[in-house]
């Protein structure tokens, strides 16, 4: 056999394969442990209650936490992290986002999703808590919308928000919401 016939016998051989529906498995498999507490070596803080998780997977999906672990933290030695200034039910449905792909938005979660989304720095869940704010705005919220969303990483949601208030400007001046909101929010 020469050396050219020995390598394409080889190569033959050679064959790379995927098991259909792996990952889904697999991520399935990682949030089992994650709910039993198997394997867990890192936990968030969030209004006294403790919620498990995994750095490898935090570290995935979000900027935040990847920075936290490339550098020397407090948080990297301690293994726990502590959040004063968000809502658990958003930390958790994002932690439950982050090992399933699903999140579910509700009219009562998506502004806390929204704004912890953004500060954990996962762009595709915040993108999707803006899109479902502005499908669902309306004369009960725009107000409400428009104060949340005036922060810069909002913008399009301000603007969103903004401009269905001038356009229904004369049908809004006569709603409760309307009339209980101080000055300065009117006004802008």
């Amino acid at each position: 056999m020469t050396a050219g016939s020995t390598e394409e016998a080889e190569q033959l051989f050679a064959e790379k394969r995927k098991k259909p529906g792996y990952g889904n498995a697999f991520l399935d498999s990682l949030n089992k442990m994650r709910i039993n507490r198997e394997n867990c070596d890192f936990a968030l803080e969030v209004e006294g209650e403790t919620i498990y998780a995994h750095r490898l997977a935090l570290a995935i999906a979000s900027s935040y936490f990847a920075a936290m672990f490339q550098n020397d933290t407090k948080e990297k030695a301690t293994g726990l992290v502590k959040f004063e200034d968000n809502d658990v039910t958003a930390v958790k449905t994002i932690v439950e986002y982050i090992y399933s792909g699903e999140l579910l938005l509700t009219e009562e979660n998506v502004q806390s999703i929204c704004t912890t989304s953004d500060y954990l720095q996962i762009e595709w869940v915040k993108s999707e808590c803006v899109e479902f704010l502005k499908r669902n705005l309306n004369a009960t919220n725009c107000l409400q919308l428009r104060t949340i969303a005036d922060k810069p990483p909002f913008k399009e949601l301000y603007e969103c928000s903004h401009n269905y208030i001038l356009e229904n400007f004369v049908a809004l001046i006569h709603k409760k919401e309307w009339l209980e909101q101080p000055f300065e929010v009117v006004s802008k």
